[in-house]
């Protein structure tokens, strides 16, 4: 009976892992850190991201990293053994926003950068 659970969950995994690729648009990263999701196509509520540029090693390296980066806006989810970042738009919350107003906001929200340093920060 475990047998068959297993495969009914693996086989429903895979089921939604599929859906979820054939519904998803694909986004890339600008050389300066932000997601940037094309304009020549409609907009989607979620996007593909190539992880391979940021090195994670492990999965709660990449959860941990994208913690920090969640918004009211746009979610990530690291999906570590497809090498993917889900890019998930709240396109709910603005749906007056065109691609290019999505790209706006990815590009002051960027995901990826050098390394904030405190003594570098300016006080408050």
């Amino acid at each position: 009976m475990k047998h068959v659970r297993l495969m009914i969950a693996v086989c429903a995994f895979f089921a939604f892992t599929a859906y979820a690729s054939a519904q998803t648009g694909n986004a890339t990263l600008t050389t300066d850190g932000a997601v940037l999701v094309s304009t020549q196509e409609p907009l989607q509520s979620a996007y593909t991201l190539d992880a391979s540029d940021f090195n994670f090693e492990t999965e709660q390296e990449a959860t941990t990293y994208f913690a920090d980066k969640q918004s009211q806006l746009v979610s990530y989810r690291p999906v570590f053994h497809n090498n993917v970042i889900m890019v998930y738009l709240q396109t709910s919350t603005k749906p007056e926003w065109t691609n290019s107003d999505w790209n706006t906001y990815l590009a002051k929200n960027k995901i990826k950068g050098k390394a904030s340093n405190p003594s570098q920060q300016l006080s408050k």
